[in-house]
C-alpha cells in the first residue's frame, strides 16, 4: 500500500499536482469515497446522513409553514422537487419514499 501511495504522489507531481498528506489514504473502494455530499462505491452512490438529516428538518419546516399559510404550495413543491431531483443521482429509491410516504396522499385514496 506505501509503494501505491508513493506511486500516486509522484506521478500526480508530474502533473503537477498536490496531494494533502494527512487526507490522501490508499483505502479498498468497497468503503467507498466522499465526493460532494455523496459516498461512492463502485457499484452505487449513497447520499451522506448528514444531507438527509438536513433536508429532513428542512422538509419538516417548510411542511409546518405551508400547514400555518406562511408558504405556498409551489414552494413546497419546488423544495421537495429540487431535494428529489439530486437525490436521483444515487441509489435513493427507497430513501425518497420513506422520507415522503407520509406527507403525500396513497394512490387510490382521496
Amino acid at each position: 500500500m506505501r509503494r501505491w501511495r508513493a506511486a500516486l504522489i509522484a506521478y500526480a507531481a508530474r502533473l503537477r499536482l498536490t496531494f494533502h498528506e494527512g487526507r490522501a489514504q490508499v483505502v479498498p473502494s468497497e468503503t467507498g469515497l466522499p465526493f460532494l455530499g455523496w459516498r461512492v462505491f463502485p457499484y452505487r452512490r449513497r447520499l451522506k446522513r448528514r444531507n438527509v438529516v438536513a433536508f429532513t428538518r428542512r422538509f419538516r419546516r417548510m411542511r409546518a409553514r405551508y400547514a400555518a399559510g406562511a408558504a405556498t404550495f409551489g414552494e413546497l413543491n419546488a423544495s421537495i422537487g429540487g431535494w428529489v431531483a439530486h437525490a436521483r443521482h444515487g441509489n435513493t429509491r427507497a430513501l425518497r419514499r420513506s422520507l415522503l410516504a407520509a406527507t403525500l396522499p396513497r394512490r387510490g385514496t382521496a
